[in-house]
């Protein structure tokens, strides 16, 4: 984490764009596929929640147990196996 806090500055800058853009998702012609966590903070699955809403025929995955680190190593709370079996299979279809 310490190597990306740089880039937060333009995660947080995209995140802020993105506000208030719903109806734009909407039309996104491709297949999508959102994720999340059960343990991630209430911010990120508001959004998950809104994103799914917005795109009926998405498909999502909601990881038991787990928060928005899911994919990092276990000693972080992650099980990058978990989150890998959905995405294998959304990309192989």
């Amino acid at each position: 984490m310490r190597a990306l806090a740089p880039t937060l500055g333009y995660d947080f800058t995209l995140v802020d764009e993105a506000r208030d853009r719903l109806d734009a998702y909407a039309t996104i012609p491709s297949e999508v596929l959102l994720l999340d966590g059960e343990s991630s903070p209430a911010y990120l699955r508001t959004a998950v929640n809104a994103l799914a809403r917005a795109q009926p025929q998405a498909r999502r995955v909601t990881f038991l147990g787990l928060g928005h680190g899911a994919t990092g190593n276990a000693r972080f709370g992650g099980n990058p196996a978990v989150v890998a079996a959905p995405l294998r299979e959304f990309f192989s279809d």
